[in-house]
């Protein structure tokens, strides 16, 4: 045990030729400079050992959180780049996309009689043909017409109404279309047949007509959810007579509104 305990390891010295050839010599003792004591044999413990597992454990969650994120925001950043491409594919198929055009072309009046009964202030009839001109200048875009209404205006106060039936219109394609309003019995208060006999006496009448327009935008297949037009022509027109049977129009100004 003594002889063991005496005998201790060193690193070989390269300048002993005798000892080159070992990976290691056991000499007699040498200075403490010269000796080099070997590292402490690693201890283990479980509370290390659990520190250890809990790390790697929170970096592989951190590790796949992250993963997940990246991924997401990829995902978010292609789509947007995919619509953006297809927004500027459609702008650049269909520009340029322009609204469609609607005018009150003309108004024909096939009877017009205002009538003072015994104890009735007045009672009008009446028979108007509206001529609608509905103008699309799209190359690609087509219109589908689920309904077209008129109802005619005197004083604010609604006459009568005519409702055109649905019908498709091309590209680039100006249509034309009648709508046929009756007035039949229609009473007047006391002022608004005051007002339109005078009207009547100067031979200008004014009259409001709205059309309301509900359609779809069509292109190719697809089909647009419906919107609306809404049309409102304010004109003047001389009623009918032996010299004009239908009436003459004097002025007329249209505005569409949406």
């Amino acid at each position: 045990m003594a002889a063991a305990a005496s005998n201790s390891i060193y690193p070989v010295d390269l300048h002993d030729e005798e000892a080159t050839h070992l990976p290691f010599a056991t000499k007699g003792p040498r200075s403490d400079m010269q000796r080099q004591e070997l590292p402490t044999p690693a201890t283990y413990s479980p509370a290390a050992a659990a520190d250890r597992r809990k790390r790697r454990r929170s970096a592989s969650c951190g590790g796949i959180c992250c993963c997940i994120f990246s991924t997401l925001c990829g995902l978010l950043v292609a789509s947007i780049v995919v619509l953006g491409i297809a927004a500027l594919v459609v702008w650049l198929i269909l520009r340029p996309i322009r609204a469609p055009q609607y005018t009150v072309e003309n108004i024909q009046f096939q009877s017009f009689n205002l009538s003072t009964p015994q104890q009735q202030s007045g009672i009008l009839n009446s028979d108007i043909l509206l001529t609608i001109q509905a103008n699309n200048p799209n190359k690609k875009i087509g219109i589908i017409y689920e309904s077209i209404t008129t109802t005619a205006f005197f004083d604010g106060n609604e006459l009568g109404s005519g409702v055109i039936p649905p019908f498709y219109q091309g590209h680039q394609n100006i249509t034309t279309v009648t709508s046929h309003l009756s007035i039949v019995n229609h009473a007047l208060t006391q002022s608004d047949a005051n007002s339109l006999k005078t009207d009547i006496a100067n031979n200008s009448v004014p009259l409001e007509v709205r059309t309301s327009v509900k359609a779809k935008v069509k292109i190719g297949a697809f089909k647009s959810f419906a919107f609306w037009v809404h049309v409102t022509c304010n004109l003047s027109f001389s009623p009918p007579s032996l010299s004009s049977p239908n009436g003459t129009v004097i002025n007329k100004s249209c505005k569409v509104t949406r």
